[in-house]
């Protein structure tokens, strides 16, 4: 194994770090000065921006923020948003990235944050050290030249906005989206005008034909917004426009139904496809004939990864009540035995000596962490098993929730 050493990079690394990032996403290897100076307004904490060092050169990188994620039950805990992990196409296989994985859940913890949460590019690379898949995302598509709404009165309006007003109103409105919906997490001032292209990333400016708009309900407050970029070609002379939208997001039922009445009503549009949807989205309800409306692309979104297993699983609620004890398996924390006891209003989590129950692997702790991913097929190659019969059953009931968790930010 080669000699690696991991830690914080310096402000004369911050090129070298950029270009290995780079050339691991196929970015390529060149920084400018004006990409660097565009990294510096995210990359704040260079502490976190963790550099795999061989013979002094930068040969992968991971980097990480810390936010609030909303958990079952509407709370929120400390969370490390961990991104831009790469390893040099030219190192490869020689240990970089568990040693930068293993340094960088361990610095996660000694800062007090309870969770890590990340994409992955692969499905096989995170489970090696602990993270589980957790949040689904999908796309849903409508035939808007077809649709016919059963109610087809909107409930507020619809106000086209410019950036700079939609920059103002929205933050209120995902916030209060965020606090209701598990995987959502907590937006700084910064991402706020990068996830908007207030400041657009160099070399990708957004479409000049982005549209931006509100929903306001009936007192005139602002509690939706969509952003979408329509794509037309003409067919025997006729226009055919495509919206994709993303972000859409609302705070109520209402200003969600509004928005989709609206985005399939404008003239032109034949179909509306809308990104990074939550898998129990439904909308065919909707609509006359459902068929019109069609859920596409469903793949894993966000992994996630248990750091401190009782404050974590303290933190959350239980629709469900759960009463159990719980033997989890962490090669990076080491073993651990708990009490769990939960219900809608409460939970407690403390250490144990007491029979167990369930005996789980810490990436499958994380996966149904944010309740939604089943426990049972995960009994099928032995990384959940139970000692008291029907013990998984009963835990796999008090970890799902209701509602899907929906990651409404990507980093």
């Amino acid at each position: 194994m080669t000699d690696v050493e991991v830690r914080g990079i310096t402000e004369d690394e911050m090129r070298d770090y950029l270009r290995c990032a780079g050339s691991g996403f196929h970015n390529g290897s060149d920084v400018s000065d004006e990409y660097l100076a565009y990294a510096r307004l995210y990359m704040d904490d260079l502490s976190r921006r963790l550099g795999a060092f061989v013979d002094g050169g930068v040969c992968g990188t991971t980097g990480s923020f810390s936010t609030e994620l909303t958990v079952p039950g509407g709370t929120t805990v400390p969370m490390s948003a961990v991104t831009q992990v790469t390893v040099l196409p030219t190192h490869r296989r020689r240990g970089l990235l568990r040693e930068m994985m293993d340094a960088q859940l361990r610095d996660a913890a000694a800062r007090g944050e309870i969770v890590a949460m990340l994409i992955a590019a692969e499905w096989p690379i995170y489970g090696r050290f602990g993270y589980g898949m957790a949040i689904e995302a999908a796309a849903t598509i409508v035939d808007a030249r077809t649709a016919v709404f059963r109610d087809p009165e909107m409930h507020g309006t619809i106000e086209i906005v410019d950036l700079k007003t939609l920059r103002e109103l929205a933050p209120p409105v995902f916030d209060r989206h965020r606090l209701r919906t598990p995987g959502a997490i907590h937006r700084t001032a910064v991402h706020w005008d990068l996830s908007l292209d207030v400041i657009p990333t160099p070399g990708e400016e957004p479409s000049k034909k982005r549209m931006r708009v509100v929903h306001r309900d009936r007192a005139g407050v602002v509690d939706g917004y969509a952003v979408y970029d329509p794509k037309d070609e003409w067919v025997h002379n006729r226009p055919n426009v495509k919206l994709s939208v993303y972000p859409m997001i609302a705070a109520t039922c209402d200003a969600e139904a509004d928005l989709w009445r609206y985005l399939c009503s404008i003239d032109w549009v034949t179909e509306v496809d809308a990104q990074v949807r939550s898998i129990d989205e439904d909308i065919r309800h909707l609509f006359v004939n459902g068929r019109v409306a069609r859920q596409v692309e469903r793949c894993d979104n966000m992994w996630v990864r248990l750091l401190d297993v009782p404050a974590a699983m303290a933190a959350r609620r239980y629709e469900s009540p759960v009463s159990l004890v719980l033997d989890v398996r962490d090669d990076v924390f080491g073993d651990g035995r708990f009490r769990l006891e939960g219900n809608a209003n409460t939970a407690s989590c403390t250490p144990t000596t007491d029979p167990s129950d369930v005996t789980v692997n810490v990436d499958v702790l994380g996966a149904a962490y944010l309740g939604g991913a089943r426990l049972a097929p995960y009994a099928y190659d032995g990384r959940i098993t139970e000692t008291t019969d029907g013990a998984i059953a009963a835990f796999d009931r008090g970890m799902r929730t209701a509602r899907a968790p929906w990651a409404t930010t990507g980093f």
